[in-house]
């Protein structure tokens, strides 16, 4: 087990939050950095939607940031390793913190200089 989810675990369960700095080696972020790099060259990233299911749209007043979810690049080793990794702290919260948390979603943003997303 990586230290810094047992020690992410228990941050939670004493604090309700927890900040972790250096989870992934140097050259491991270095790499998913060049692979989001390309993904953005590529042209992988969409305008961000806000809303859920049919509902969902794009509304730049509210956001202005691009999006990459990571489920659309799964055969990627960086991305596989981020989801591994991602995998095993949900089933160490699940175990030690009883999370109850059933899967993972999530993508990466990239917010242009004075991009933003809205609370509302």
């Amino acid at each position: 087990m990586d230290r810094w989810i047992s020690r992410a675990t228990e941050e939670l369960a004493q604090n309700l939050l927890s900040h972790v700095c250096n989870a992934f080696p140097e050259d491991s972020v270095a790499r998913l950095n060049a692979w989001i790099s390309g993904q953005l060259e590529a042209g992988a990233f969409n305008k961000a939607n806000i809303g859920r299911g049919h509902r969902t749209h794009n509304n730049e007043a509210i956001r202005s940031d691009m999006t990459l979810w990571l489920q659309d690049n799964a055969d990627d080793p960086e991305i596989i390793h981020l989801k591994n990794v991602i995998e095993k702290l949900r089933l160490h919260l699940n175990q030690n913190l009883f999370a109850g948390i059933d899967s993972f979603e999530g993508h990466f943003a990239i917010y242009p200089p004075g991009g933003f997303y809205k609370r509302q």
